[in-house]
């Protein structure tokens, strides 16, 4: 298994069945790759990002995954994805993907709610976007948030333990 971090929070996993992407965002710097998988945490353009996108679409035909929130977005731009949120399964390459939570970590009481959903790739990787949602069972590898406007150290060092 091979992981690369392309910046912020995109990360390419591959594990010799399929070679995944997370969240290619405005932060990253996705080189010209073609991958079998893109996953979609969330909305935000740390995260998401069409530009990027667009380039590895390009690239191959990766099938992507995601939520409604960013599905209207895709939508906009005439991108197709699979819909999967909280407690959805699916299979991509013989990669089990799931879909756990449904919210985005709170940066302020004052700020509008955004939808977020973390996956769990063959119940031991997993990448839970801004949020600190936990699989049902303990994981081999996680991506961890750890710098973002809406977390706090204190947090964060609970969300490992």
């Amino acid at each position: 298994m091979q992981i690369t971090k392309f910046g912020h929070s995109c990360v390419l996993l591959d594990d010799g069945q399929a070679k995944i992407l997370f969240d290619p965002g405005s932060y990253s710097q996705v080189p010209d790759i073609s991958v079998d998988l893109i996953i979609i945490t969330h909305v935000h353009s740390d995260h998401y990002n069409i530009e990027n996108l667009e380039k590895l679409i390009k690239a191959g035909s990766p099938k992507i995954i995601t939520n409604s929130q960013v599905k209207e977005e895709l939508d906009k731009n005439n991108i197709g994805c699979e819909l999967l949120e909280h407690g959805q399964t699916s299979t991509v390459n013989g990669v089990k993907v799931d879909a756990f939570g449904n919210d985005h970590a709170i940066i302020h009481p004052g700020m509008p709610k955004f939808q977020n959903t973390g996956y769990l790739i063959n119940d031991k990787i997993f990448h839970p976007g801004d949020a600190f949602v936990l699989p049902p069972n303990q994981v081999e590898i996680l991506f961890l948030p750890i710098v973002a406007p809406w977390s706090k150290i204190s947090e964060t060092l609970d969300y490992i333990t």
